[in-house]
């Protein structure tokens, strides 16, 4: 799941959104994640990655960089 760092402004946080995204692949210290195919779901930017168990428990967060 990734998760995009806001951005408030008086209260508002107009940039705020959850993803869910495929890890296709998984080696030692490497993921392949798929993302949305609409690149307007996740603008470049900064995002937390975190990976879901079977149970849907999140692992800690890790800031990640998306880019175009």
């Amino acid at each position: 799941m990734l998760l995009r760092a806001g951005t408030v402004t008086h209260g508002f946080n107009m940039s705020q959104r959850g993803l869910e995204c495929m890890v296709s692949a998984i080696g030692a210290g490497v993921l392949t994640v798929d993302m949305p195919a609409n690149e307007n779901l996740a603008p470049p930017g900064w995002y937390l990655l975190f990976i879901l168990n079977a149970n849907r428990v999140p692992s800690t967060g890790r800031w990640v960089r998306v880019t175009a």
